[in-house]
């Protein structure tokens, strides 16, 4: 994760995160299996499969990486990743997948290693509490890259800037030849 993206890590019930050698790893028993888990969030939202079927990765919504974390064959933890070029709807992607989780399959604890731990509520507490963890990494971002939106996973966040870029630079050699 670098300087373009954000995320969030939900928990069901009984999943406590464990730092082990500077790795955040999951200890306890959820009791949903990762086939049941993918099946009943499958039927409410596509997911494009990007890894190998092992890894249990996916594109939601074609902006948010969803990274199932499972042990044997029982799901322990959802990673969701987004991009800050689209950081207000990836937001509220985000909510609204955990709050799908909580309605279908169990309770959600919204967690982030910086020691952030909440269950899941309104949107409004969603969005404040996110906001405050990356306050300083997303002024960064606009202070790197400005204030625009590109609709683009975490990891095409920098091929799309460079088409950007160079479109930009093309319309303006283009519009300095018949300014002048």
């Amino acid at each position: 994760m670098g300087l373009e993206s954000f995320f969030i890590t939900l928990l069901p019930p009984n999943i406590e995160p464990v730092l082990i050698d500077g790795n955040i790893s999951f200890s306890g028993e959820s009791h949903i299996t990762i086939n049941s888990f993918i099946e009943k969030i499958s039927n409410h939202y596509s997911l494009k499969q990007i890894k190998e079927k092992e890894w249990y990765w996916f594109i939601v919504k074609d902006v948010i990486v969803m990274r199932i974390e499972y042990r044997d064959k029982w799901f322990n933890a959802v990673s969701l990743e987004g991009c800050f070029s689209y950081y207000e709807e990836n937001l509220q992607i985000c909510y609204d997948i955990a709050q799908t989780i909580k309605n279908l399959i169990f309770d959600v604890t919204v967690y982030h290693p910086s020691g952030l731990s909440f269950r899941l509520g309104s949107k409004e507490e969603f969005f404040s509490l996110i906001k405050d963890i990356y306050q300083d990494k997303y002024q960064l971002f606009l202070k790197h890259f400005g204030e625009f939106k590109i609709k683009v996973t975490p990891e095409r966040f920098y091929e799309a800037l460079s088409k950007i870029k160079r479109k930009r630079n093309f319309k303006n050699l283009f519009c300095k030849r018949f300014n002048s």
